[in-house]
């Protein structure tokens, strides 16, 4: 996991969700360029910083690098993840080739914070934002030195691995909330206005599938971005 300068709530609540995961055999390692604020790990989670700016694609190598397991399961700082996940996605994963094989989900829901929309992503995606795949692939073309794309130029670098896929959207949720996002377009247009006004509403509400201390720190963002 990569992170930098403005989002240590954020990052906060992720290593929650790492905490929460039911795959026991695991490790978090955080790489962080932010210049001014440093975070306090709990115990079993490994948190590198460097003190120079760098790119997302540079702060993944050393994580990867630096991590003890075969696996490399990737997570964006910023949002939400199953406590199912990592388990969901290693047990895909082990019915394939892990030497020629680069994992992720196919569909996903949209959270947009300032409207309080829950949109489904529909079907046939790849999400960059969370790959899985061995150590071992990767050693054979690293992340390029990119922030921007740095996960479709991997998909390239590695275009012949096969590319399964989890099939149940609640098992990532995508949250825009307006702090940073390095991801602003998409088929030519942005990013927010795909998934507020050309996707459809998700079958269920956001209390039907996070815990109410997630909605509740997601409602907080959502009151700072209301206030003038």
């Amino acid at each position: 996991m990569g992170t930098c300068r403005g989002r240590k709530r954020f990052l906060a609540q992720a290593v929650k969700y790492y905490q929460r995961q039911t795959y026991h055999d695991r490790e978090l390692v955080i790489v962080d360029d932010d210049p001014e604020e440093s975070f306090s790990p709990p115990a079993g989670v490994r948190y590198i910083k460097i003190k120079e700016p760098m790119s997302i694609g540079l702060k993944m190598n050393i994580a990867i690098e630096a991590a003890e397991g075969p696996i490399i399961q990737r997570f964006d700082d910023d949002d939400w993840v199953h406590p199912t996940f990592v388990e969901q996605m290693v047990g895909l994963m082990s019915k394939w080739d892990l030497k020629t094989t680069v994992g992720s989900v196919g569909s996903f829901v949209v959270l947009s914070v300032r409207s309080w929309k829950l949109a489904f992503s529909g079907n046939g995606w790849f999400l960059g934002g969370c790959m899985c795949f061995a150590k071992e692939l990767w050693r054979k073309a690293p992340f390029r030195d990119l922030t921007v794309h740095e996960d479709s130029q991997f998909l390239k670098d590695h275009a012949a691995v096969a590319r399964p896929k989890l099939t149940d959207p609640e098992l990532y949720i995508v949250v825009r909330h307006g702090h940073g996002h390095l991801w602003q377009r998409f088929l030519d247009m942005p990013v927010d206005d795909i998934f507020e006004k050309h996707r459809p509403v998700h079958s269920r509400s956001l209390v039907e599938i996070m815990p109410p201390e997630d909605v509740a720190f997601y409602e907080s963002i959502r009151k700072e971005a209301s206030c003038p």
